[in-house]
């Protein structure tokens, strides 16, 4: 945020927020004693007060802080010396971690993203005592990740493990007992299709979650314990986020930033939309956030539908759309400034058989890829069978290639697809009628194989 055109960029990315002026107001041109509120304005927002600006800040929604930040000059600057203080990374990871610099290196190589409460904490500008840190780890870097934590995470109050009741005392005899149980569930789920909230879980009813291991130091200064849960996955984190409980906690923290999924809906109406499986246990978790201020909600009315501005509506979306909230943060020394999650999209839809919200997705993963994939339906319709057809034409798969189609489309299929998973027109048929693909065919040849009958059943 070293200018006004990437604070405006940022704003416009806040969804809800009124249009934003092409050059800042002239405010700070005025004389103070022209009207009081000029006074106050310039009182307010001057260096010279920067505990006043603070409370200021802090008592707004992120919504009212950016539009506070475009009143003038000293707005704009008053506002940006507030987030880089307050959207401090390092501090926040510092709770937990001796070197937070280091931990985010550890991030940025892993790939493993800070989600729950955590997340929330950051993105609202709060701290809830006691909390814990969950850290979402790919299987394959899961030992490296649970090693740093043991040997780097606090030197001077090392981390433990702590088991669970059905685990190993030892971590690593409980390593190898997870180790020899995850190749058979893994086995037990397809990597692909298509599947929502409700039908591909793992253990612990979260979309492939394989396992979750435990680590406490104690806190001396505050008297109590630091726990974090290295929460291990086989398939992109995104999708154990999206079968959460509620819209509150859909919010994540890779190397790169910040993301919330339904900023509006979280952080200006403090409502928790309900999307998870209807069981007693999601009902007790989200009480503590209901004593927090969010007022839960279970359904999306008509009304709510049909309103093009409402931040809870039906539809595909994408991780970095503009209805998310997305915090960059500064990645100085980490070595990349890619980040595959915010290349993620999926579905809300509306589950018939109880007219409730769920979230819907692909997966995709493949020995071949570096990544996995999490995408809308219908987005990975497209995917999916561009792999298959791959695979059918070329002797040797090169992934790097396939993963550089598949982020080019990304940003294809969000501005030209017109495909709908929930269509009764067969989603093989709306996708060679998609401009989407018709586009993605122009520059990729072996798409255009999938007009010939014999390969036609791989969009099927």
């Amino acid at each position: 945020m070293r200018n006004p055109e990437m604070m405006r960029a940022l704003a416009e990315h806040y969804y809800g927020l009124a249009e934003t002026p092409s050059t800042l107001m002239d405010i700070d041109s005025a004389e103070p004693e022209d009207r009081p509120s000029t006074k106050f304005y310039h009182v307010a927002f001057s260096s010279m007060h920067r505990s006043l600006y603070d409370t200021i800040f802090d008592a707004c929604t992120p919504a009212t802080m950016f539009r506070l930040g475009q009143v003038g000059k000293l707005s704009y600057t008053a506002l940006k010396d507030y987030m880089k203080r307050t959207f401090d990374i390092d501090k926040h990871f510092a709770r937990f971690f001796t070197d937070p610099s280091s931990f985010r290196l550890l991030q940025a190589e892993t790939n493993s993203v800070v989600s729950g409460s955590s997340a929330l904490q950051f993105l609202n500008r709060q701290i809830y005592p006691g909390s814990d840190l969950d850290l979402y780890v790919d299987r394959s870097e899961a030992a490296r990740v649970c090693d740093w934590i043991l040997t780097s995470g606090d030197p001077c109050q090392p981390y433990e493990f702590s088991p669970r009741q059905d685990q190993q005392d030892n971590l690593d005899d409980a390593w190898e007992e997870f180790v020899r149980g995850a190749e058979a569930r893994i086995r037990r789920l397809s990597t692909y299709g298509m599947r929502d909230a409700a039908s591909a879980r793992g253990l612990y009813q979260v979309n492939r979650v394989l396992e979750v291991l435990s680590f406490v130091s104690p806190d001396l200064e505050n008297d109590q314990h630091r726990k974090v849960q290295v929460i291990i996955t086989d398939i992109h984190p995104l999708m154990s986020i999206l079968t959460f409980h509620s819209t509150v906690v859909m919010n994540a923290i890779t190397h790169k930033a910040a993301y919330s999924l339904f900023p509006k809906a979280t952080f200006e109406e403090k409502v928790a939309l309900f999307t998870a499986i209807r069981e007693t246990k999601h009902e007790n978790a989200l009480q503590k956030y209901i004593d927090r201020g969010w007022k839960l909600v279970k359904f999306i009315t008509p009304e709510v539908q049909q309103n093009p501005h409402s931040s809870l509506r039906y539809g595909r979306r994408w991780v970095s759309d503009n209805k998310s909230w997305v915090l960059p943060l500064d990645t100085t020394g980490l070595g990349r400034d890619d980040d595959n999650f915010a290349h993620g999209s999926f579905n809300m839809y509306c589950n018939m058989k109880d007219m409730m919200p769920e979230m819907s997705f692909t997966s995709i993963k493949d020995p071949e890829l570096k990544n996995s994939y999490v995408l809308n339906l219908e987005m990975g319709a497209k995917v999916k069978a561009y792999i298959k057809l791959c695979k059918e034409v070329y002797d040797e798969l090169k992934g790097d290639i396939i993963e550089y189609n598949i982020l080019r489309w990304n940003e294809t299929c969000r501005n030209l697809c017109k495909c709908n998973a929930y269509d009764h027109y067969p989603m093989h048929c709306q996708i060679l009628e998609c401009p989407a693909f018709k586009s993605m065919m122009s520059w990729c040849a072996v798409l255009r194989l999938l007009e010939k009958d014999e390969y036609l059943k791989l969009l099927v």
